[in-house]
């Protein structure tokens, strides 16, 4: 670390987007809409999982790596990955949620937004773990930058940590014990502890922040990695820590031994190996097809549970005191159902869900969020939690769509005027304040945004954001929690 701290002073004399890291001298950029924030984007945390180490937990670079130069001023590839064709709001309406550039093995990266003209030397990191039904995400998703942030508060990092989806992500082999994709999330984070300093982080204040399946993934490194946490809080977005498996159905191995035999791997004892040559194009477009077709058998790819790393019930994992004893945000949106469920195939998409589907799918997300929340509280742990409820033509075109999945996250990173227009200025206050209220997690987990007015849970309130009705507009206000979580009472998916 020292040496890191000595080479990034002499480089950011002549250079400061020049640093020395321990995966090589990173050559980073400045967009030149937002001149306040330096980028390095697509730097390697881990050896390409290709070949041998394609179904295996990411490995560390060489140590030579630290001599390389790493042009780093632009995406590298997204870890392998399909886009569904089932008509959806993401791939009919707003298409800024999916990722930009290629796809590739040589994905295990990280991106890094830092103020050019910082408050001080060492700031809190925010680490990002996008979400996409752990079947697709990358860092290149441009509703999920978060330059005009950062620009804005010259205040803290943001980093993207990118991890394997899919089949690549939970290939749920032979030989397979837990899970790739929350692996990768502990190597990238491990890579940003020893490295962020050199790019003005503080390494003892960082967030893990996690959204859909990245809140799955934040909430399930919670409970695997409690003894050596590194970060100091955590942020879920529409999503709970995993763990309940009463559908795990593929104890066999069914699906990687299909895949594996229909490219000519039948050695059972060899098949990873083989299956590591494929080409990762070839792959995904065979899943693709056979899931879109609807064949059989269906593909489904699930992480195995090993009750260390992975849990086969979250509740008892929290019981049995398998968690890291760190603060919490604990957030869904209103109306997460209404990009969840199915859209009708008719163009131009204004005819909604059914209330029926939209109820089910927003209750699914909620009440996992409510369920893991109400865990916590029984055992004192410090929680805050909060509904987003915005409804912006800008990112909600069509009147029906409210406060969908993903929703916020525009609010957040500060692009939901990129695609639709400005907005209005209370959308502009509901920003800022959502950005503010994260930063102050971030600066101090445990109080704070309770500072701030957020009140820490205990099943009475939580903190709303973005509610306009007949009585007004609310950028932020502490609702009753009764009203939102009562629905799950008796929920029969809830897991928890």
């Amino acid at each position: 670390m020292k040496l890191y701290l000595f080479s990034f002073f002499l480089a950011a004399a002549a250079n400061p987007l020049v640093i020395q890291t321990s995966s090589g001298i990173v050559h980073g950029a400045v967009n030149e809409s937002y001149p306040a924030v330096r980028h390095w984007l697509g730097v390697p945390f881990a050896q390409t999982p290709f070949g041998s180490l394609r179904f295996e937990p990411p490995q560390a670079l060489p140590a030579n790596a630290s001599s390389q130069h790493i042009q780093a001023q632009a995406f590298g590839p997204n870890c392998p990955q399909y886009e569904a064709t089932a008509p959806s709001i993401y791939n009919k309406i707003r298409r800024e949620y999916f990722i930009n550039g290629d796809n590739g093995d040589a994905c295990l990266t990280v991106s890094i937004w830092a103020p050019a003209q910082p408050v001080n030397t060492s700031l809190p990191v925010l680490l990002w773990v996008y979400g996409g039904g752990d079947t697709t995400g990358g860092s290149s998703v441009p509703y999920q930058n978060p330059q005009a942030w950062v620009s804005r508060t010259q205040a803290h990092l943001v980093v993207s940590l990118q991890y394997r989806v899919n089949f690549f992500g939970s290939p749920n082999s032979p030989a397979q014990d837990g899970w790739l994709a929350l692996a990768d999330v502990r190597a990238a984070t491990e890579w940003v502890r020893d490295n962020i300093a050199v790019f003005g982080g503080d390494p003892d204040r960082m967030v893990l922040w996690g959204q859909s399946a990245g809140a799955g993934l934040a909430g399930s490194y919670s409970l695997a990695y409690r003894a050596e946490p590194i970060v100091k809080g955590f942020i879920q977005d529409s999503g709970a820590a995993y763990g309940v498996f009463s559908n795990y159905t593929d104890s066999q191995h069914a699906n990687f031994t299909f895949l594996a035999e229909h490219f000519g791997c039948t050695d059972a004892a060899n098949a990873s190996a083989c299956l590591g040559t494929v080409p990762q194009a070839d792959i995904e477009s065979l899943i693709q097809y056979w899931v879109d077709a609807g064949n059989e058998p269906a593909l489904s790819f699930q992480y195995q549970f090993n009750n260390v790393t992975t849990f086969h019930n979250s509740t008892l994992a929290y019981l049995d005191g398998h968690y890291a004893d760190l603060p919490k945000i604990l957030a869904h949106n209103l109306m997460d159902g209404s990009s969840l469920a199915a859209l009708p195939d008719i163009p131009p998409y204004i005819t909604p869900p059914t209330p029926a589907a939209e109820e089910a799918k927003t209750l699914y997300v909620r009440c996992q969020v409510v369920g893991e929340a109400k865990t916590r509280q029984s055992l004192g742990l410090t929680s805050y939690r909060m509904m987003y409820s915005g409804n912006f033509s800008n990112i909600s075109p069509l009147p029906w769509m409210g406060a969908y999945h993903s929703s916020e996250l525009p609010m957040i990173m500060g692009t939901y005027a990129d695609v639709g227009g400005e907005g209005t200025p209370f959308q502009h206050a509901t920003s800022r304040v959502m950005q503010d209220y994260y930063l102050a997690f971030a600066y101090d987990p445990e109080n704070g945004v309770e500072r701030m007015g957020w009140p820490k849970y205990n099943g009475t309130l939580l903190m709303e954001f973005g509610r306009s009705d007949g009585e007004g507009e609310y950028p932020a206000r502490v609702i009753p929690a009764a009203p939102i979580e009562d629905a799950c009472i008796g929920w029969e998916g809830n897991l928890w």
